[in-house]
């Protein structure tokens, strides 16, 4: 009997921690479909006031993924808001490294159905330039594709010492509508004329160039007008021009 009796005060107690622990859960299932968006959004890298542009990224340790392992309700929540999944940063060793991650930026950007997309594509530039391929050449043109996929819904994106296939295929985007702001650190995009850069949306244009200044300044603009910023700069350390700059410059 006191076998029994001890058990069953230690399932009343764990019965009790669990009846604590849904008491917390429950107020949060009710809440309104657009407040918990707004907290959920809040979750992310630069949520809240922060003025820090950061984007997110592939963990499962921050938001938005941690928010699919709270609970089966909140999984369905943020997989149906597409503005939790409109920023990526992209590390494309680490992206590449699994068949699944490829895929699964593809997926993730695909939820954030038609919302403008940041982006941050690094890459590493000392690698691909001395013959140190981690990745196949296949690999890294899929993953090229893909975002060349949503090249409509881009807004603001970042590349960082892009491979040369990667550059090749990004040179070959001829629609980017929604691109403002566009920032390059390397040279191989610079080979040929970017289609990119000539998006009616443009605003701000920032080109680091690992080359001479004089290729850089080459690069045609259809609408200087447009722009608002533009940042020029050498491997050489030679600013261009930098600054803001007014429409009817």
């Amino acid at each position: 009997m006191g076998a029994i009796r001890e058990l069953s005060e230690k399932r009343e107690k764990l019965q009790a921690f669990i009846n604590a622990q849904k008491a917390l859960i429950s107020c949060p299932r009710r809440l309104h479909t657009d407040l918990l968006e707004n907290i959920f959004l809040a979750c992310l890298p630069a949520g809240g006031i922060s003025v820090i542009r950061r984007n997110s990224v592939m963990s499962a340790h921050v938001a938005p993924l941690l928010l699919c392992r709270i609970c089966s309700s909140w999984r369905k929540a943020t997989m149906s808001m597409p503005r939790l999944w409109a920023s990526l940063h992209i590390p494309v060793d680490f992206i590449l490294a699994r068949d699944t991650r490829a895929s699964a930026v593809d997926n993730w950007l695909k939820r954030a159905a038609a919302c403008p997309l940041s982006l941050s594509v690094w890459d590493n530039m000392k690698r691909w330039q001395w013959g140190e391929t981690l990745h196949s050449e296949d690999d890294m043109l899929a993953l090229a594709k893909s975002l060349r996929t949503h090249s409509l819904w881009w807004h603001d994106v970042v590349f960082t010492d892009p491979s040369p296939h990667m550059a090749q295929t990004l040179r070959e985007i001829d629609q980017a509508p929604n691109l403002a702001s566009f920032t390059l650190h390397g040279s191989t995009f610079l080979a040929t004329e970017p289609k990119l850069l000539n998006s009616p949306s443009l605003r701000t244009v920032n080109l680091f160039s690992h080359d001479d200044l004089n290729i850089v300044l080459e690069i045609p603009l259809v609408a200087w007008q447009q722009l608002t910023q533009l940042d020029l700069q050498s491997g050489s350390g030679i600013s261009g021009t930098s600054g803001s700059l007014s429409p009817e410059v």
